[in-house]
């Protein structure tokens, strides 16, 4: 989400013309001159040369698929589109600091002027900048998508980057350092993933594995025993900016991991290692015209007698592709276009649902002319699509999940948790994978922010799987809500407050001997990240696991 082009102030070559007029700051809105370096507020184009989503700079900031601001955030009652730099009417949970919310004025005044000598005259009792690890004010709530000032995972619409065509964010302090570039943000552990292992160690216990980037510039996973929280093992997957991860079992052998990243010349690359020797096993490569946006493990399709990985990637012209290859030998199994008529958001993977053999999965994105959530069901191995359905267009997604049959169909069905930023209103939905009919739904307004989902095995003995939604708390500590699948009642409310900051929810496999699986959760503790579990069943913590 690279928003460096839309940074509100003036460019490097009018800072000493005006930056140094008076007490206020240069420019009191953004048509008294940021549109001579930044193009029109409403406009399509910039002379910075970045490339707007819908070719719409105002939409980018605006839609719910993108950055999906509050207006407030930004404006005044009756701007006219000429919003002011450090003002505006603000919402119920920011205050209006106008643009200044997402674009600090010292670091902004730094960034333009290269050292703050240029503004001193003008701005002689200016601090230092805040770091880059350190949020802006409007960074991270519910009123916008737009989190994480490190920027560490090199994908679309996360963090900063929604421009199209690069990964790189803002300059947030004005040191000309960009995202994990800076030191300040080496200084932090900055985590992406979860995982749930099967047993690595061969003592009969599950395992967890947390992707983690480290002092230094290069991502790690690291694994611990479930049953005591010993290391297993911590393997460096180099400086690729991570993607996503995912795991799979591998018979007669420790679980394979799999870091989907993109190198420097901007080829996404998938390497894949062995979770107990963290030995490479295989690098898969995907070309460098589709940024990746999402990996999964697909089971063995083609009976090849490994599985699959498959790829979801994005190009400059927003044309959505979805590549698969065999894991055992990078072949390519199917490559399937899928048009600029839907943004790339995410892969579920289920069952065979067509009975042709191997496993199904669907494309998960937006629609962007009516900003409707859709899912496309794929045969991985032929290319079909047999199921198209959608999730309406109120709600933006955060997380999707996949659970066995609830409406006597025999094929999975696919869960939706969505988001309604301006009421402060989650939902989660079930339709049919094979074909798209409603199930159930539920909403709750809350001002907690959803951020992941989960299907778990059934936990109220009614037959049927349930699900898990992690939130994050007004007080920065993750719950688990435990609903029942179907209609979304809910069963239980867990709350996980060993840790703050909750980034993902996962389950494994029963940990201390009741026969009920368990519930994870990363977060972080004392800037360590930290995963807190507890039991599905009775909500006894079982241990927590930090990963330093």
């Amino acid at each position: 989400m690279s928003v460096k082009s839309i940074t509100i102030a003036v460019c490097i070559a009018a800072a000493a013309l005006f930056l140094v007029v008076g007490p206020a700051d240069a420019y009191d809105r953004y048509n008294d001159g940021c549109q001579n370096c930044h193009g029109d507020f409403t406009g399509s184009t910039s002379p910075k040369g970045s490339t707007f989503p819908d070719d719409d700079k105002h939409k980018m900031h605006r839609e719910s698929q993108y950055m999906d601001a509050e207006c407030d955030l930004c404006h005044t009652s009756g701007d006219g589109n000429d919003p002011f730099i450090g003002s505006s009417d603000g919402t119920q949970a920011n205050p209006g600091l106008g643009c200044t919310g997402c674009h600090d004025d010292v670091g902004l005044r730094a960034r333009h002027a290269l050292s703050l000598s240029t503004c001193a005259s003008c701005h002689p009792s200016d601090p230092p900048p805040m770091g880059e690890n350190v949020k802006p004010t409007y960074y991270g709530t519910v009123d916008t998508w737009v989190d994480n000032s490190c920027n560490p995972t090199a994908q679309a619409n996360l963090n900063e980057n929604w421009t199209i065509g690069d990964f790189e964010g803002l300059d947030n302090d004005g040191d000309d350092l960009y995202d994990t570039a800076d030191p300040d943000c080496l200084a932090m552990d900055l985590f992406s993933e979860l995982l749930a292992l099967p047993d690595v160690n061969g003592n009969s216990s599950p395992d967890v594995g947390v992707v983690t980037f480290v002092p230094g510039g290069s991502y790690h996973v690291k694994v611990r025993d479930g049953g005591d929280g010993a290391e297993i093992s911590d393997i460096d997957f180099g400086d690729d900016p991570a993607i996503g991860a995912a795991a799979y079992a591998r018979s007669g052998a420790a679980p394979a991991v799999v870091l989907l990243g993109t190198r420097p010349a901007g080829t996404v690359r998938a390497q894949i290692k062995d979770t107990s020797s963290g030995a490479q096993i295989t690098n898969l490569f995907f070309g460098s015209e589709y940024a990746g946006v999402d990996v999964a493990v697909v089971p063995d399709a083609n009976q090849s007698g490994d599985p699959e990985l498959a790829v979801l990637g994005e190009n400059a012209s927003q044309r959505v592709r979805l590549e698969v290859q065999d894991i055992s030998d990078g072949s390519v199994i199917q490559t399937l276009f899928l048009g600029t008529s839907m943004s790339a958001h995410s892969l579920t993977v289920y069952d065979d649902l067509d009975n042709s053999g191997a496993d199904d999965l669907s494309v998960n994105g937006v629609v962007r002319s009516t900003n409707k959530v859709r899912a496309r069901t794929i045969d991985p191995v032929s290319g079909s699509i047999f199921a198209d359905f959608f999730f309406g267009s109120a709600y933006a997604p955060v997380a999707f999940a996949s659970h066995p049959d609830l409406n006597g169909a025999n094929g999975d069905e696919l869960d939706f948790l969505g988001y309604r930023s301006d009421i402060g209103r989650i939902r989660i939905q079930n339709k049919d994978a094979t074909d798209g009919a409603f199930i159930g739904s539920r909403f709750w307004s809350t001002s907690a922010l959803p951020v992941d989902l989960e299907a778990i095995a059934d936990t109220n003995a009614d037959g049927l799987d349930d699900l898990l939604v992690l939130v994050e708390t007004d007080t920065g500590t993750g719950k688990v809500r435990i609903q029942k699948n179907g209609t979304g009642a809910l069963l239980e409310t867990l709350t996980f407050g060993a840790l703050t900051d909750p980034v993902a929810l996962a389950v494994s496999a029963d940990l201390n001997g009741n026969g009920s699986p368990d519930i994870m959760v990363l977060g972080t503790q004392g800037g360590v990240p930290r995963v807190q579990i507890r039991d599905s069943s009775t909500g006894l913590n079982i241990r927590n696991i930090d990963f330093p």
